[in-house]
C-alpha cells in the first residue's frame, strides 16, 4: 500500500516513518519501500539503520526515484537490454569518435583525448534532454556558417554514430 505522509518542515514526518518502520521490523514484516529524493538517500539510509538496527536491510530499503526506476525496469523487464554505466558511456563514445573521426572537421582530434571525450559526452547529454536529434542538428548546420556549421555537423555525426555504438542491447541513461 502506497501512503503519502506530507507536512511542514520540522514536524516529525521523518521520525514517523522510522518509527513504523522499526515496529514492523520487530514484527517481522519487512518489503518496506522508503522513496526519497536522490540527494537524501544516503541520509536517509543512514538514519534508517540507526533506527532499525543493523538488521534494517531485511525489512526496508531506501529508495530514490531513479532507483525506484531502475528496479521497475529489471522486475518488468527491459528486453534483456544493459544500462550504459559512465565507463560503457563514455566507451561508446570512444568508439563513435573512432568511427566517424574521418568526417570530422572540428572534434577529430578527441579521438586522443580522453577529456574531451567526456565533455562531448556532456554535449550529447544536452543535446538529448532538449530533445535535438542528429536531423535537426544537420539542418541547422546548414543555416550556419564557418565554424559553428562544421561544429554542429560534427555532433550530428557524433550523436548518430554514439547511438550506433550504443547498439540495440545498451540502453543510455540520456534517452530515457
Amino acid at each position: 500500500m502506497l501512503e503519502l505522509i506530507t507536512g511542514r518542515a520540522g514536524t516529525g514526518k521523518t521520525a514517523r516513518i522510522m518509527n513504523e518502520i522499526r515496529q514492523a521490523a520487530l514484527r517481522g514484516d519487512g518489503n518496506r519501500v522508503l522513496i526519497v529524493p536522490e540527494q537524501y538517500s544516503h541520509e536517509a539510509e543512514r538514519e534508517l539503520c540507526g533506527t532499525v538496527g543493523d538488521a534494517a536491510s531485511l525489512y526496508a530499503e531506501v529508495m530514490s526515484f531513479t532507483s525506484l526506476a531502475q528496479r521497475v525496469d529489471e522486475t518488468l523487464g527491459n528486453d534483456g537490454k544493459v544500462l550504459l554505466d559512465p565507463g560503457g558511456r563514455l566507451l561508446c563514445m570512444a568508439l563513435a569518435l573512432e568511427s566517424v573521426s574521418s568526417r570530422l572537421e572540428i572534434y577529430a582530434s578527441a579521438r586522443r583525448a580522453p577529456e574531451l571525450q567526456a565533455a562531448l559526452l556532456k554535449a550529447l547529454d544536452e543535446l538529448k534532454a532538449a530533445n535535438i536529434t542528429p536531423e535537426l542538428l544537420l539542418k541547422t548546420a546548414e543555416s550556419c556558417d564557418g565554424a559553428l556549421a562544421a561544429k554542429l555537423s560534427d555532433m550530428a555525426l557524433l550523436m548518430g554514430a554514439y547511438d550506433i555504438a550504443a547498439g540495440a542491447r545498451r540502453i543510455d541513461p540520456a534517452d530515457r
